[in-house]
């Protein structure tokens, strides 16, 4: 199967880690990136197993209101004739819309992660119509987000597919006595419920609570490569996850989650959005919004980790590896072929 992806986020090497387990699979991979989107790792050349067409994206400081030029969409798709074209975008977003017209004539799956039935403006909620009526089969990356499509009126095939984890990570041998967190330091993720921890805090991103973070006496540490993410979950004796819902969003998956998970580093997380679904019984849930049960599970960990590295561990073997996420995407691309 010839498979060309548009993903906004390709930049990052992890989310280049599904077009190889699909290499691997023995299909043709095509893929457009942009040059640059939001918060990049560093840049790094794409794998010789994926044919790339680079493109420079309009407003590329915005997650949500971007847009692709469209000659290099169209030149991708005429040059690279796929079987299926995968839109690594939401519904509702200007890109979706754009890239769902761009590839009208081609077999579409589509990726969502909203799992948050918002109120729409009438255009925007009839441009996600459309896009939704062109796509033949959708994978949401959880399961509220396969709940908002079907309310949404989408009648297509849906599967849910979730977000994977790099192999390199099983190797990881936790080592240290840190309260981890990792994620965009802001307030819906939670990281100022951390804070209390002072230096044994160890918050890797960046966000607006950074030096509140350094004020408190935590550290703060960008992770801009597979190894300095290793390099970080060793250190950590447990990784905090304490995501809170506002009006507008919930935790859609949980990166960090499966990450520390695969690294066999323990994981307190709240009940927000996907969390519970994506943590299962591998890690402890607390009710978002409770900060003494928050520290008090954080407590527990630190002073009895029990089996939950290895719980975790294979959680993510089972769950999270990219090949078997491959797999699914395979049947996904069927589904969007058949439709």
């Amino acid at each position: 199967m010839r498979i060309l992806r548009i993903c906004p986020g390709a930049n990052d090497p992890r989310h280049r880690q599904r077009e190889l387990a699909l290499a691997r699979r023995g299909h043709e991979v095509g893929l457009v990136l942009p040059d640059s989107y939001g918060s990049d790792w560093q840049v790094a050349e794409v794998e010789a197993d994926i044919r790339a067409w680079r493109a420079r994206l309009w407003n590329r400081r915005s997650i949500p209101f971007h847009l692709w030029p469209p000659w290099v969409v169209a030149r991708a798709i005429r040059e690279f004739d796929p079987d299926v074209v995968d839109i690594h975008e939401e519904p509702y977003w200007p890109a979706g819309g754009e890239l769902t017209w761009l590839g009208r004539r081609r077999p579409l799956a589509m990726y969502t992660a909203q799992n948050t039935l918002r109120s729409l403006p009438r255009p925007v909620a009839a441009m996600q119509r459309t896009v939704l009526a062109r796509a033949g089969a959708c994978y949401p990356c959880c399961s509220q987000a396969a709940g908002v499509l079907r309310s949404r009126g989408y009648r297509g095939h849906i599967e849910v597919v979730p977000l994977g984890v790099d192999d390199r990570l099983f190797a990881v041998q936790p080592r240290g006595d840190r309260i981890g967190f990792i994620g965009r330091f802001t307030s819906e993720k939670g990281v100022d419920a951390l804070v209390r921890y002072g230096p044994r805090l160890l918050a890797v991103g960046e966000g607006p609570l950074a030096a509140s973070i350094r004020a408190a006496g935590g550290e703060v540490r960008s992770a801009r490569s597979f190894e300095s993410l290793f390099g970080a979950l060793a250190e950590m004796a447990v990784l905090a996850a304490p995501s809170r819902t506002t009006r507008t969003w919930r935790e859609q998956f949980g990166r960090m989650a499966i990450e520390a998970m695969a690294a066999g580093v323990p994981v307190v997380a709240t009940d927000s959005g996907s969390l519970p679904e994506v943590v299962g019984d591998a890690g402890i849930i607390v009710p978002e919004g409770d900060a003494q049960a928050l520290h008090r599970a954080i407590a527990a960990v630190l002073a009895e980790p029990g089996d939950l590295g290895e719980l975790g561990r294979r959680r993510a073997r089972a769950l999270y590896r990219w090949d078997g996420i491959a797999a699914k995407l395979e049947h996904v691309y069927k589904e969007a072929l058949a439709a």
